[in-house]
């Protein structure tokens, strides 16, 4: 059923939302983080007074505590609103290394998050997993790209999975339309 309003059509009750999509942000500068944080943002409110699940994963690797990020106030704020909708887990060492500079922490963290990423994914409990700079973490070498690659092609059909992070070639790893593997 669609509701219609002043000029507002919405599609809560459409089968389009049951269908989770796999998002990528990428590029240089600032903004990405924040953009999965809108999606996050949507997902819960489209759950507020619904049956539509809405628990949320924020995975946050390469930053790990002792630095503030600019989107570290609106989690809070979220968290503090939802505690029992939205889940953290931040990853990593809080300055940022070159891959001259891997240690063997960078490499368990990585690995920890990623477990803790699988597991979500599996479980089919979130609605939204958000795996914030993943792709600098595949570009670090810190994770085997087959192996992100797979779990994201199997997730649950409801789930929307989002990576952030600098330039990588996820995208063509997921898309069977890419011809730049």
């Amino acid at each position: 059923m669609t509701r219609t309003g002043i000029g507002i059509r919405t599609a809560q009750d459409r089968s389009e939302r049951m269908t989770g999509q796999i998002h990528l942000y990428n590029g240089t500068g600032k903004g990405k983080s924040q953009a999965a944080l809108g999606v996050v943002l949507r997902s819960i409110g489209l759950g507020i007074g619904s049956s539509f699940q809405t628990r949320v994963l924020l995975l946050r690797f390469l930053k790990g505590p002792g630095r503030t990020y600019d989107e570290d106030a609106a989690i809070e704020a979220l968290q503090r609103a939802f505690p029992h909708l939205i889940d953290q887990v931040r990853t990593g060492r809080a300055e940022f290394f070159g891959p001259d500079q891997i240690t063997r922490f960078d490499k368990l963290e990585a690995q920890r998050g990623w477990d803790v990423a699988k597991g979500a994914i599996a479980s089919g409990l979130y609605s939204v997993v958000v795996l914030d700079e993943l792709n600098p973490v595949l570009d670090l070498g810190l994770l085997p790209v087959n192996e992100v690659v797979n779990a994201l092609k199997h997730k649950p059909e409801h789930m929307e999975v989002i990576a952030t992070g600098a330039e990588h070639p996820l995208l063509c790893w997921i898309s069977p339309t890419c011809t730049q593997k």
